[in-house]
């Protein structure tokens, strides 16, 4: 008598558990995330203050895919840093946002204010990375190109 395998059932529950935690990546609301992803508070080192409390860092394939998508809103102190990103798209977002783009040293390199939905923002050459924050962010919270970033 034959033995049977696993083999099927074993990737078919492995691909399952993959797809489990993504849709429940993709699903998860923007109070919920705060508390599940990691948070950093972003400061500017330039004027020594504490711009931001709630900075989550996208650093998986799924959490850059996803970035902002599926949130209602942001509150005042809550963003998302995606690094190794140039530029970003609002497809089918509802809200608008304010963008900071860096460099490799956390440098600003350029500022978009209000970038409303189904838009897309563009970085400078020099851009290694994005700080998406709530839309009116950098009207209360000035910062200048040239203005160093950091997160801790």
């Amino acid at each position: 008598m034959a033995r049977k395998s696993n083999h099927c059932s074993y990737s078919f529950y492995l691909s399952k558990c993959f797809i489990d935690d993504w849709m429940s990546d993709i699903f998860t609301s923007s109070r919920k995330r705060r508390f599940l992803v990691k948070t950093y508070q972003m400061i500017n080192l330039s004027s020594k203050r504490v711009m931001a409390e709630h900075i989550t860092i996208a650093t998986s394939f799924f959490q850059r895919a996803k970035g902002l998508l599926g949130c209602s809103k942001l509150k005042d102190t809550e963003g998302i840093y995606i690094p190794n990103c140039r530029s970003i798209h609002m497809f089918f977002m509802m809200f608008s946002i304010d963008a900071i783009f860096v460099d490799r040293e956390m440098k600003i390199t350029k500022i978009i204010q209000n970038l409303k939905p189904f838009m897309i923002g563009f970085g400078t050459l020099k851009s290694k990375g994005v700080i998406e924050l709530s839309n009116g962010f950098l009207r209360t919270n000035s910062c200048n190109i040239g203005d160093k970033i950091n997160f801790y």
